[in-house]
């Protein structure tokens, strides 16, 4: 009988498989599969999403940049510095420049600081500057401003108050260089209390005044037409300061003014 077969002898335990390897997506060295950097080049194989201010590399969910201090998402560029902010943001949170004006432009929060006491000096200041170079008081001018005739030949007479108190024309007169006696004050159409001209408005006045015939015998004829080109007007006002004012008026409306009032 033949002898039984001995047992195989057990088989040698299995030599641990090696570990598996991939590359880096970046440089290319030989990494363990599953990491999460790499050794050579120490980029993260997990971000794969570009900064879209730096152009550093971002996990694909990230919406800010560590790097450059951009958001990704919802943004718009820092009129200060450039980079990404988010949309609605005051001020930016790398440079603090604050986007006024809805973002056209970019101040820091210093010289915003420093514009805000200037303007409040300002405001304290100009008042005061404003009643320093515009005392209260009243600025009257006058000019006449045509002839009407309703019943009898009148000046137009236009006066004007620019400034911030009111006036009262208290008189005007009519002056002849070459013939003082004929010298008259006008009378006005209307009640006395018509005379007020408030700050800052405008009024008309009609005016008129008589020459006698005793008085136009004593001019010497070669001289009457000098005496109609020769009368000039002047006011008294009273608010706009001591003496009188001179009027405005066209010298040929005041001859013809004069030459109907002589001969009517």
């Amino acid at each position: 009988m033949p002898p039984p077969t001995p047992p195989a002898p057990p088989a040698p335990p299995a030599s641990p498989a090696s570990t598996a390897s991939v590359s880096c997506r970046y440089c290319g060295a030989q990494i363990p599969q599953g990491a999460v950097r790499c050794n050579a080049c120490s980029q993260r194989q997990d971000w794969t999403k570009l900064c879209i201010n730096c152009g550093g590399l971002l996990a694909d969910t990230s919406r800010y940049c560590t790097a450059c201090e951009s958001h990704q998402d919802l943004n718009r560029q820092c009129v200060a510095c450039g980079v990404f902010i988010p949309a609605h943001a005051k001020v930016c949170s790398k440079c603090g420049g604050v986007q006024a004006l809805g973002g056209l432009m970019g101040i820091s929060q210093v010289t915003l600081s420093l514009l805000i006491a200037l303007l409040s000096i300002l405001g304290t200041v100009v008042p005061i500057l404003r009643e320093a170079f515009t005392p209260d008081r009243s600025e009257t001018r006058l000019q006449v401003v045509g002839i009407e005739l309703e019943g009898k030949y009148q000046l137009v007479l236009l006066a004007d108050n620019s400034g911030n108190l009111p006036s009262y024309l208290s008189e005007v007169r009519i002056q002849f260089s070459q013939a003082p006696n004929a010298n008259r004050s006008f009378e006005f159409a209307g009640k006395q209390d018509d005379r007020l001209i408030n700050p800052g408005k405008q009024k008309l006045f009609r005016i008129s005044t008589d020459f006698s015939r005793s008085e136009l015998q004593l001019i010497d004829p070669k001289k009457f037409e000098r005496f109609l080109s020769g009368g000039s007007l002047s006011a008294t006002v009273i608010g706009t300061g001591e003496g009188p004012i001179p009027v405005t008026v066209d010298p040929g409306l005041l001859k013809d003014y004069v030459s109907k009032r002589t001969t009517s």
